[in-house]
């Protein structure tokens, strides 16, 4: 759910117990076992007590824990997606004074107090869900560190022409190597996802955690390691997932959104796949496709996009992934994508479609 363009799901004001236990039971009916859904990290709709408060919203926590009490009851699994850290007295540093050092988003992966801040929220979340109800916590699938964790290319320290910074992990690096740019970014960004993994194991010593990425070619990027060589208007850039096959993380979660099939292809290339995949097989660690979905400017007609849809899904399963999640199943709040339910369920009836085949090890 989302409303004003921003997630909406447990708005103690909008949520609907009910008309959310419909929605999991027509996905557990159609053989789904795992939704993801999104914290609103803002004041009153959100999560946060308020800027001078130190607990988090109690109607906002019962919502969130009514939630997972009914994908329990109907055996589906629920990925939890940080939406940012709420401005509240715990996590002041990340709202403090700025390092002109590290941008504003930047500073809550590579300044150390921003960070703490992040990893404290994150664990806080966890703890808040354990003190209401404990026997939920095995409901959540993964807490994720982002919705699509990135960097900025235009703020600080990756838009400083030259100078020495220090970031969170403790390695200094030079902003006027280009090399150096990447390699904050993969060993600084790899120790912001351990540092909260690490945060919320302390909780509870059995959640999973993962980090999902957008593709460089999604931003408009050809790959990692050449920020002074390529521009582009979307300042973003993802995590590289290759620089986490290493970490503690428990799976890696890549979104796609191509046109056709050329564009996935530079998709998988802009990631380092034929890097990615072999490390993360090494590593033990399964790839999952966490969205993938279809833009209406693409494929104005839904039938054609079904068709694209399910021909995406066999290149998913044949690049080695090991499940997949749509966006979205209903979210009628953005009609400029294809959602599950659009036009009489037609999506939906393909997607449960290629789900019963992916159950059964059919053909690719």
């Amino acid at each position: 759910r989302t409303s004003g363009g921003w997630h909406d799901n447990f708005n103690p004001k909008d949520y609907d117990g009910a008309r959310s236990d419909a929605a999991l039971a027509d996905m557990q009916k159609g053989g789904f076992n795992v939704v993801r859904v999104f914290i609103d990290n803002r004041y009153p709709t959100g999560i946060s007590g308020g800027p001078d408060q130190a607990e988090f919203s109690k109607g906002y926590i019962d919502c969130l824990c009514d939630y997972l009490s009914r994908a329990r009851s109907h055996g589906i699994r629920v990925i939890i997606t940080n939406g940012g850290v709420p401005n509240m007295t715990p996590y002041s540093a990340a709202y403090g004074e700025r390092s002109p050092e590290f941008g504003r988003h930047n500073r809550l992966f590579l300044e150390p107090e921003s960070l703490k801040a992040k990893a404290r929220f994150i664990a806080d979340m966890v703890a808040a869900v354990k003190a209401r109800d404990a026997s939920l916590l095995p409901v959540v699938l993964a807490w994720e560190l982002d919705n699509e964790s990135c960097f900025m290319a235009g703020e600080p320290p990756f838009s400083l022409p030259e100078g020495k910074v220090t970031a969170a992990n403790g390695k200094t690096y030079d902003m006027a190597v280009e090399g150096d740019l990447q390699r904050m970014a993969d060993e600084a960004g790899a120790y912001a996802a351990e540092t909260c993994a690490r945060a919320v194991r302390a909780v509870d010593p059995d959640a999973m955690f993962t980090v999902n990425v957008f593709t460089f070619r999604a931003v408009g990027r050809t790959g990692p390691g050449m920020l002074r060589r390529e521009t582009s208007r979307d300042q973003r850039f993802p995590f590289n997932l290759v620089a986490f096959t290493g970490t503690s993380l428990d799976y890696l979660d890549v979104h796609f959104y191509p046109p056709n099939a050329e564009q996935f292809a530079n998709d998988l290339k802009s990631i380092e796949f034929d890097k990615l995949r072999p490390a993360a097989a090494a590593a033990g660690k399964p790839l999952i496709v966490g969205e993938f979905g279809v833009f209406k400017s693409f494929y104005k007609e839904q039938g054609p996009a079904i068709d694209w849809m399910r021909e995406l899904l066999g290149k998913i399963r044949a690049n080695g992934f090991t499940g997949w999640l749509y966006w979205t199943y209903e979210c009628k709040m953005q009609p400029e994508i294809w959602h599950a339910r659009d036009v009489n369920d037609n999506m939906l009836r393909m997607l449960t479609e290629e789900a019963e085949r992916w159950r059964s090890g059919g053909a690719k």
